[in-house]
């Protein structure tokens, strides 16, 4: 597997969820200074032209939900995932989703002080907090991760929603913060 990466980007979500899964992978680094996640042939992986973008042979896979999904499926031993047909998969699913459809956005607005408008399908940030911290459990360790002051080995990485939680931590650690360098990661191990 290839995983296309700059640390200072998303993509620090999907290296992190390949480590967990214990994954064999070789980084590709992209340099946002050449223009290089906008050349063609990047874009044949990732028509958006960001990262991360994972390539598994002839699959090419973009977006880190995705990416975390695919991961989470291909690597069934690393238990960060519901398998398929269990009861836990579709709340699994949807708050793969939520990070991004929700979760993303509603912490964009927050970080830039921007009134969330109902017509654009996200709530504001607290509402968000309040609907993962009700999903995903102990209120301190959510209170923690949607503070970006979190120290992921509080979190239990084993069970069915441990790839939820990464994907989550990931999202709020890479959201931007006045300028700081890239996102630390405190990863297990």
């Amino acid at each position: 597997m290839k995983l296309y990466y700059n640390p200072q980007s998303r993509a620090v979500i999907a290296k992190w969820m390949l480590d967990e899964c214990g994954a064999g992978y070789e980084i590709v680094p992209i340099d946002f200074a050449k223009r290089e996640h906008k050349a063609p042939e990047f874009l044949k992986i990732n028509p958006a032209g960001k990262l991360p973008a994972l390539v598994d042979g002839d699959t090419k896979v973009f977006e880190n939900a995705a990416i975390c999904l695919y991961l989470g499926d291909k690597f069934p031993e690393a238990n960060l995932a519901p398998k398929v047909g269990a009861l836990e998969r579709g709340r699994y699913l949807s708050l793969m989703v939520y990070s991004t459809s929700q979760l993303e956005p509603a912490m964009g607005d927050m970080l830039l002080k921007v009134q969330p408008l109902p017509q654009r399908g996200w709530p504001e940030f607290e509402t968000v907090k309040d609907v993962i911290e009700g999903e995903l459990g102990d209120p301190r360790q959510v209170l923690h991760l949607l503070d970006a002051c979190i120290h992921v080995d509080a979190f239990d990485h084993h069970g069915p929603l441990a790839g939820v939680r990464e994907h989550l931590t990931g999202e709020v650690q890479s959201a931007p913060r006045g300028g700081l360098d890239a996102p630390k990661l405190h990863v297990r191990g």
